[in-house]
């Protein structure tokens, strides 16, 4: 016998369309049916299908449009909306922290970095911790790329993931906490470099 939870979240994920830029959403599916045996937690797989196009639309976005610190604000308010704990750090609290290495891959680009760190509370006392790697556009630096130019827009695909699962775990509490590190940046350059 077929899961009808997992079908329904394929189907749901399936229909899916990255419609930002257009005026008129075509292709967009308005009932999705599955038959089975079984009763399946719609709320749960919804919220969980919602934030994994969250992260599809967050890794999809041009890179012009998905500055460290847009990519962070967008962030903000999708933790403040699903009750996850969200602190953005700006450049002066990443100097402060130490993070010399990160500072380094940023200080070519005109966007700052931001360092985001997103929580989700558990039921017990331990804590999985997760580190997303969010560079918003990835050139190359100073050592420019030669190829793929037009796809290092998805170098913060682990950062938008990570973002996604703690999203979800905000609504949907698991045994043990999730707590997220996602330092956005671009590696590019400008005249400053």
């Amino acid at each position: 016998a077929a899961d009808t939870a997992a079908l329904y979240q394929y189907a749901v994920l399936a229909t899916h369309r990255y419609s930002a830029y257009k005026s008129v959403p075509t292709g967009e599916t308005e009932e999705i049916w599955v038959v089975g045996d079984a009763p399946a937690d719609v709320d749960r797989i919804d919220d969980l299908v919602a934030n994994i196009c969250f992260a599809r639309d967050l890794v999809t976005a041009p890179a012009a449009h998905k500055t460290p610190e847009k990519i962070a604000n967008l962030i903000k308010a999708a933790a403040e909306a699903a009750g996850a704990e969200c602190t953005l750090h700006d450049e002066d609290a990443i100097r402060e922290l130490g993070m010399n290495g990160y500072l380094a891959v940023a200080q070519g680009s005109v966007h700052r970095p931001v360092f985001v760190r997103l929580a989700a509370k558990g039921s017990g006392d331990e804590t999985v911790a997760v580190v997303g790697k969010g560079l918003t556009y990835d050139s190359g630096g100073l050592n420019l790329k030669l190829q793929m130019l037009e796809i290092m827009k998805l170098d913060m695909g682990g950062a938008a993931a990570a973002a996604g699962a703690v999203l979800h775990a905000a609504r949907f509490p698991r045994a043990k906490s999730l707590t997220v590190w996602m330092a956005f940046c671009e590696n590019a350059i400008d005249g400053g470099s």
